[in-house]
């Protein structure tokens, strides 16, 4: 979640004028458009924000009073809230390891949603690459994200992160 960078858009502005054209091609992740979106839709828009760090997306995307914990046996494990919690959360993170993540599927369950799949990455400290099974648990409310619980697999990242 940090600040956005200077790109270049299709047309030649660069900048703020691009960063304001790329949000409005991507205005359908929080748009609406008188349609109800699935939890689905709204999880997998959370994602593409977070992937182009639009924290205008974000803030429609994400309730005020998220909560995010994860397990305490990872450096940035814990629990986290609000947008000053998330923002921490995930600078935390990134302090340890350079990381993406990737579904095979996503599970609607009511108000919840089930990311399943793997991270992959480099532990920033030691250099090691790991790719690790995940799942996010997401709760929606109101149609934003109001809780995140993420899983890893700690053994194998506790692994990773030896000697770190």
């Amino acid at each position: 979640m940090s600040g956005c960078f200077p790109r270049a858009c299709s047309s030649g502005c660069t900048g703020a004028a691009a960063r304001l054209k790329e949000r409005a091609l991507h205005a359908r992740d929080f748009q609406d458009d008188g349609m109800a979106k699935s939890n689905v839709e709204i999880v997998q828009a959370v994602y593409a924000a977070f992937g182009r760090r639009d924290k205008i997306a974000l803030a429609m995307l994400i309730a005020g009073d998220i909560e995010i914990v994860q397990s305490t046996a990872l450096p940035w494990g814990g629990e986290y809230h609000g947008f000053a919690g998330l923002k921490q959360f995930f600078e935390t993170l990134l302090t340890h390891v350079d990381s993406q993540v990737e579904f095979e599927r996503m599970i609607d369950a009511g108000d919840q949603v089930a990311a399943v799949g793997w991270v992959s990455g480099t532990v920033r400290a030691n250099g090691r690459e790991f790719r690790i099974p995940i799942v996010h648990l997401w709760k929606i409310r109101d149609g934003r994200a109001a809780a995140f619980h993420p899983y890893i697999e700690n053994a194998l990242m506790l692994e990773a992160l030896a000697g770190a």
